[in-house]
């Protein structure tokens, strides 16, 4: 009896902390909304003030795609908006560095002079915190940086170099631990291309709603409140947008050999899972005016019987020219720029790469087939230490750095009458950086191929029905360990709701 009542008093004593925690966060948020409200009104305030009272000043703050201009390399931006975005760069900065170290009580957070000094005298190291925090947080804080840059009227660029100088005033001035070479890398990178989809669909966003646009550039919302810089684009450049949900069934094995002895783990459970995509203007003829004004965005969440899978794909042409065939064939070449990241209980992936692609669309009558094949080049890709030594699947504390090549592959046939056929395939060959400094990261290298193919028929208005199956295989080979495998296959049937 005194057994239970104390379990009892336990979670009691837990259930109200976790609401005491979720009262504290809401207030540092609500403190933090403030104090960058109150820094910002005295540069927002410098630059609106010497604004020319025109015709224009009411008009959305970066046309994107005007016609007529060339945007590739030039910018409405002047010093004044260069300060007002390193303003709020390191606004933000300090707002979570007081955040984690006032509320969190974090200890890795508590720098000093003599800290800062010494990161930036000493060389870069590569870190071995988790994946969701350096993989997933870190491109979220870049994409912070980026739209702000963005939403001040910087042009691509320049918002990645504001990024750059953000992400290095974090790993060198607000983080007590050593400056970390792979986080720079996932902020900058990952950061901008993260960062200008989510502006240009903040943009989209708010010319629906200001709280819509909000939701994709809380920054730029607040710059719009600031210095009356409207957001919002002339015309909508949305291409595609669709909304699924649906449920199956998935199966998940992993293979590994521990000194001679083949060690196994299968699993299989029901599934169900949501996706929304996005793909911004058309990818087929596309010529570009702005770098990365064409891409799709794609995320996938799934939760399964004891397991849970995410998938974001952020897909940018960065520069595509047209060629010119005929009136029904519509096709571009050029060069891609991607950040994908895949997260579930017992493996992790991401892949920052840059690349080369040709895509064609071919229109016939009602008819329309269309493929593309792109080469990339995974500069910096980030996985989880395969191993099945025991019952568990992840290695805490360990990942492997890659870099390598990658091949992707999309084909689609539309008919009012057959559906949509719909194959997406991916292959990437791997190799670790190795023994990193500073890091846990093992040699070997990595074979990664991913197939979903799925099939749709409209059932009535924008409403469709379908069926969907992905598979995707991991192998390695590792000097340091063992050769290890690992599959993952999903069925499923799904409604979809898509304009």
């Amino acid at each position: 009896m005194i057994k239970t009542e104390w379990k009892t008093m336990i979670a009691r004593i837990r259930l109200i902390a976790a609401k005491v925690q979720i009262v504290l966060s809401y207030l540092i948020m609500k403190i933090r909304s403030i104090c960058l409200l109150l820094i910002l009104t005295v540069s927002g305030t410098f630059c609106h003030a010497d604004e020319n009272m025109n015709s224009d000043s009411n008009q959305p703050e970066h046309e994107i795609e005007s016609e007529g201009k060339n945007l590739l390399l030039t910018s409405d931006a002047d010093w004044k908006n260069y300060v007002t975005t390193a303003t709020e760069i390191i606004v933000t900065n300090l707002s979570v560095y007081n955040f984690c170290t006032l509320i969190l009580n974090q200890s890795w957070m508590k720098t000093n002079p003599s800290i800062m000094w010494k990161n930036l005298t000493s060389p870069w190291l590569w870190d071995t915190s988790g994946f969701l925090k350096n993989q997933a947080a870190h491109p979220y804080f870049g994409n912070m940086y980026f739209t702000a840059a963005r939403s001040n009227g910087l042009n691509f660029w320049q918002s990645f170099l504001m990024t750059a100088g953000g992400s290095f005033l974090w790993e060198n001035c607000i983080e007590a631990g050593n400056n970390s070479l792979n986080d720079f890398i996932s902020t900058t990178f990952a950061g901008s291309v993260v960062g200008e989809i989510l502006y240009r669909l903040g943009n989209e966003g708010a010319r629906i709603n200001p709280w819509l646009g909000a939701v994709f550039n809380p920054v730029g919302s607040i710059n719009s409140i600031l210095t009356g810089r409207k957001l919002g684009t002339d015309k909508s450049r949305i291409h595609s947008m669709s909304f699924d949900l649906g449920g199956g069934f998935f199966t998940e094995s992993a293979e590994s050999v521990n000194a001679g002895t083949p060690v196994l783990k299968n699993r299989i459970a029901p599934e169900f899972f949501f996706n929304a995509a996005v793909t911004y203007q058309d990818p087929y003829g596309h010529k570009t005016k702005e770098f990365m004004d064409q891409f799709s965005a794609d995320i996938k969440g799934e939760i399964s019987g004891g397991g849970y899978f995410f998938k974001a794909d952020f897909d940018g042409e960065f520069f595509s020219a047209p060629i010119y065939i005929n009136e029904k064939i519509e096709s571009n070449f050029g060069a891609s720029f991607n950040y994908d990241l895949h997260y579930s209980d017992s493996s992790f992936l991401s892949l920052n790469s840059i690349g080369a692609f040709f895509k064609q669309k071919i229109n016939m009558g009602k008819n329309n087939f269309a493929y593309g094949l792109e080469t990339d080049f995974v500069f910096f890709g980030v996985t989880e230490n395969i191993f099945t030594q025991t019952e568990k699947f992840l290695e805490a504390g360990t990942s492997t750095y890659t870099f390598g090549p990658q091949l992707k592959l999309h084909a689609e046939y539309d008919s009012p009458i057959a559906g949509n056929f719909d194959l997406n395939a991916s292959c990437e060959y791997l190799n670790s950086y190795g023994n990193t400094p500073g890091g846990k990261s093992l040699s070997g290298n990595f074979l990664v191929l991913d197939v979903d193919a799925s099939y749709r028929h409209r059932i009535v208005g924008n409403f469709s029905l379908g069926l969907q199956t992905e598979y995707q295989k991991k192998i390695r080979t590792d000097i340091d360990s063992a050769n290890c495998s690992r599959d993952f296959f999903t069925a499923s049937v799904f409604a979809e709701y898509g304009f």
